[in-house]
């Protein structure tokens, strides 16, 4: 059988050229452009020992260890012949007798003849677990540049994924991604430092895919989006952080995590003022999808928000969450609650809203008409207005020109919760918003209810932000995995008895407001 083979043997020709070979993320090997093919092998033991090579330090191992590790079970004179078998078929599939460099102790590549992905990655590993470069050291920051884009490349990659129970592969796996974790923090560091935004966070989503519950990970994460002013961001990473330490692991983040985006939020001088709210349970998808608009709008763009579903399924809660993100950030926030008995308020979030949410001489700062639309609205101010509005369309559009005004010194956020029992007067003016300022950083976020009627204004209203591109969620019920956190977060305790979560949950129909109505009946 082997002199069969041997006949059909490729000669060896003048020296071998250089081997390419790629363990992570898969497995191939190519010799002078020609990439070896699985039929090739002709036997599994050759490209098992051919494998085995690429992972070991050095590519060489003696000829017992190769034996012992590949043949476990054999016997040792077995063992030994199934190798010199395994070394014949890889010389052929590789296309020379010279491929291996074998003597009577050991086998391996020729040191130098052999360009490996793990290789480079490795290499990557050591450059950037050594000292940083210091200012002016052009040449070493191109260096750990260069380290950071394989890692990038290379890192998350399994290594040989197609082997997933080979025993000897276990071992070399763990350290490679033990020591890709402790060095991907590294390399998302100095990327962020060199200004490479995108490929620090990429380092860090890469980790975080890999781990969902590394807290090292998502402290960095956090430490970054802190430093770009991405506060929004770095209080949803917080979240995903608690959610996925929940789920999996049963334990809270640490102190010093709170600490830190605590301390990272004051440091930039927009600490959060708003009063302390039960956290926000499950609905981190969504979070997800809003985040985009809160970065629209701190690059100067209108973007606009609609949040929907039943009655009690977490709708207010959602939006508190997005408002709580704009005011750690220092943005201005008009937040109201609409409700049927002030439907014929005109300008109700203007009057109660705007009016606790204008800085100290912002009113001063505006020109007429601007000045004199919120002195109309909102007379408690003490200043008198110098414009007279004989129409409501007038006003109206004095009062969007005044939004955009104080939207040029800082986002501004209109909260609507409940939209269909806002006031007409409102709503116009709302619908002149999306129309006219498309480049004023301001969010517009609203709530109602899809199980009961919408008035035409709110309807209207809707449709025109469906068409400016807004953004509409549906809200849907909790999963029962949801339920325990959602009642400890409001009704406090330790744990939550699993029979007494799964019928709440199953006779509230995963709904966060019955649920919880559920259990104080019970508990009185």
């Amino acid at each position: 059988m082997v002199g069969a083979v041997a006949r059909g043997r490729r000669p060896s020709v003048g020296p071998f050229p250089p081997v390419q070979a790629r363990v992570l993320g898969g497995f191939e090997v190519t010799v002078a452009g020609r990439v070896v093919s699985r039929a090739a092998w002709q036997r599994v033991s050759a490209e098992r020992l051919v494998k085995l090579l690429l992972v070991t330090p050095g590519h060489r191992v003696t000829r017992e260890s190769a034996a012992e590790i590949l043949w476990p079970d054999a016997p040792p004179q077995a063992s030994r012949a199934s190798l010199r078998k395994a070394v014949f078929f890889a010389h052929d599939a590789l296309g020379s007798a010279d491929a291996l460099v074998v003597d009577a102790r050991s086998v391996g590549f020729e040191p130098g003849r052999l360009d490996l992905d793990l290789d480079r990655l490795q290499e990557a590993f050591r450059v950037l677990s050594t000292v940083p470069a210091a200012p002016g050291q052009e040449g070493r920051s191109a260096e750990l540049d260069r380290a950071t884009e394989v890692v990038l490349e290379l890192g998350s990659r399994e290594l040989l994924p197609d082997d997933p129970y080979e025993d000897w592969l276990f071992a070399p796996r763990e350290r490679l991604r033990s020591r890709w974790q402790t060095v991907a923090l590294a390399a998302a560091r100095h990327a962020h430092d060199a200004g490479r935004t995108a490929e620090a966070h990429e380092l860090a989503g890469q980790l975080l895919d890999h781990d969902p519950t590394d807290e090292a990970a998502h402290r960095l994460a956090i430490e970054m989006y802190a430093a770009e002013g991405r506060h929004h961001a770095a209080r949803r990473q917080l979240e995903l952080c608690r959610a996925a330490l929940r789920e999996n692991l049963d334990v809270d983040p640490s102190p010093e995590m709170e600490a830190l985006l605590r301390a990272a939020v004051a440091k930039a001088g927009r600490a959060g003022t708003e009063p302390p709210v039960p956290r926000l349970v499950a609905r981190h998808d969504e979070l997800q999808r809003v985040e985009p608009l809160l970065d629209q709008v701190a690059g100067g763009q209108l973007a606009a928000l609609v949040i929907r579903g039943p009655a009690g399924i977490g709708k207010s809660r959602l939006l508190r969450e997005v408002v709580s993100y704009a005011r750690a950030a220092g943005w201005s926030v008009t937040e109201w609650q609409a409700v049927e008995a002030t439907r014929s308020l005109a300008y109700g979030p203007f009057r109660i809203g705007l009016a606790g949410s204008l800085g100290p001489g912002e009113l001063a700062l505006l020109e007429d008409p601007a000045s004199s639309a919120i002195a109309t609205v909102i007379p408690w101010l003490g200043v008198r207005p110098q414009v007279e509005f004989a129409e409501r369309q007038a006003l109206a559009s004095a009062l969007v020109l005044a939004l955009g005004r104080l939207a040029s010194r800082r986002p501004v956020v209109i909260a609507v919760d409940d939209l269909p029992w806002l006031d007409p007067a409102s709503l116009e003016t709302l619908g002149a918003v999306v129309s006219g300022l498309p480049n004023a950083p301001i969010l517009l976020a609203a709530t109602y209810r899809d199980d009961e009627p919408t008035g035409e204004g709110p309807a209207a209203l809707v449709d025109q932000i469906r068409r400016a591109g807004g953004l509409e969620l549906t809200l849907g019920p909790l999963a029962p995995r949801d339920v325990e956190p959602l009642l400890l977060g409001h009704l406090g305790g330790e744990s939550v008895e699993p029979r007494l979560a799964r019928l709440a949950h199953e006779h509230s129909a995963g709904n966060p407001l019955f649920c919880l109505e559920l259990l104080r009946a019970a508990r009185e």
